[in-house]
């Protein structure tokens, strides 16, 4: 199944959050009766675990693809952001209307928990998503610094030369 059917189908399971929340009334008005708004909770509450699924499923996909593939990589990038955005806003939208409600809305703590989770858990994903067009980090003098005097101290392993000079001499690879 290609990336581009998946987010569509993705999205096809969303349009009918979005589609609630747009018909939502935004001032808290409208005769939305309790019942109504548990309904809107409990519809919201698995786009946690979908968002967690597809990203499972994307995951996988990514690191099947082949290095000569990076226009399928970046396609898949692009759509597991755009679908945890969009995840992200009904979840986040869901939690404003079940407010607006006014009423003492059954499992919208659940809700509210699940919205913040996944926030933090998607800016994770996406922060720890290789980026092969970020480019380079900036060069840390003050890491490399660090990284020489704990070398002189020893703490980093064996000097190279050493490590070769035992190899050439017959010995093991590694120090015993």
């Amino acid at each position: 199944m290609s990336a581009e059917v998946l987010e569509r189908l993705e999205a096809d399971r969303m349009r009918a959050v979005a589609d609630a929340l747009a018909g939502w009334p935004g001032d808290g008005a409208g005769g939305h009766a309790e019942a109504d708004t548990e309904f809107l909770v409990a519809l919201c509450l698995p786009l946690a675990d979908e968002l967690r699924r597809y990203h499972a499923w994307t995951l996988r996909r990514a690191q099947a693809q082949p290095v000569a593939g990076m226009a399928a990589y970046r396609a898949l990038r692009d759509g597991l952001r755009r679908v945890l955005a969009e995840g992200l806003r009904l979840l986040d939208g869901a939690v404003a209307a079940a407010r607006q409600s006014g009423g003492d809305v059954a499992r919208l703590a659940d809700l509210e928990a699940a919205a913040r989770r996944t926030r933090a858990w998607a800016d994770g994903v996406l922060a720890a998503w290789p980026d092969p067009d970020a480019g380079w980090p900036a060069f840390d003098a003050e890491g490399v610094r660090q990284a020489r005097e704990g070398i002189a101290r020893g703490e980093h392993g064996e000097d190279l030369a050493d490590v070769l000079a035992r190899i050439q001499a017959g010995g093991p690879l590694v120090k015993e």
